[in-house]
């Protein structure tokens, strides 16, 4: 299959698979939402990367050779490890990407909002440095906050959870990271609990592919969970009426 893909732990993806849509409408793109795994934030970096794994060679079986890492927590722990592995394949990560599009200065105090994975592995902190090691950077492990959006919880009770949490860095910045591409979806919530300008990939990988001259067809969106749940999901979070298919990534081979 001639296609980009893009893959991510959960639904939080498909901000990224619309996004990218609607910049080049007549290109053909498959998503993959690894909900069955969702989500990865909690997981162990030898799990991420066996489940990273295992969803790149879902995309070679498909035919497919170039992949959107979209999930931030993937990104920041299974990249390395997987693009050596997958050498005939064009693996990109977002992290770095997404730091460059932000447009640092030397008196921001950027906060991360990401989960305690990428937390951990340091990778935001590092890519911010390497620009600029004058920012100063905190971050918040929004450890339940896909939780929150996978199972469509309220605005009430998110907003409490958001209240919760950032609590725990409360300070001014003039930059918040959201550092997740689940979190897009509740962006207004963040907005309002907030101060500084709220950034995240979804701009950064549109301008990835500019001036490109991108495989042409049908897009498709795969689930490796229920595909009506998923058509529910994002019928009720993005007003689209979107169909998904079933993927099957277990049984391609473990990584060790």
């Amino acid at each position: 299959m001639n296609a980009i893909g893009i893959v991510d732990s959960g639904l939080g993806g498909y901000t990224v698979y619309e996004s990218l849509r609607q910049a080049y409408p007549d290109a053909s793109f498959v998503f993959l939402a690894d909900q069955k795994h969702a989500p990865y934030g909690n997981k162990s970096p030898e799990e991420i990367i066996a489940i990273s794994y295992q969803n790149m060679m879902w995309f070679y079986d498909q035919g497919i050779r170039e992949v959107i890492l979209a999930c931030n927590t993937a990104s920041s722990v299974a990249l390395e490890f997987i693009r050596p592995i997958f050498s005939e394949m064009q693996i990109h990560g977002i992290i770095d990407l997404t730091v460059e599009h932000i447009g640092l200065k030397k008196d921001d105090k950027v906060l991360i909002l990401a989960t305690q994975a990428t937390i951990n592995s340091g990778s935001y902190p590092d890519s911010i440095g390497f620009i600029d090691p004058d920012v100063k950077v905190d971050g918040i492990a929004m450890v339940d906050l896909v939780k929150h959006v996978e199972s469509l919880s309220d605005e009430a009770t998110v907003t409490a959870y958001l209240k919760k949490e950032f609590a725990k860095k409360p300070g001014n910045y003039s930059k918040v990271v959201l550092a997740c591409t689940h979190y897009p979806i509740v962006k207004d919530l963040i907005a309002k609990e907030l101060k500084g300008e709220l950034y995240d990939s979804r701009q950064a990988i549109v301008d990835l592919l500019k001036d490109r001259d991108l495989p042409q067809g049908e897009s498709r969106c795969y689930t490796t969970g229920n595909p009506d749940h998923a058509k529910l999901q994002v019928k009720t979070l993005f007003s689209h009426d979107q169909a998904f298919l079933k993927a099957v990534t277990e049984g391609m081979s473990s990584w060790k």
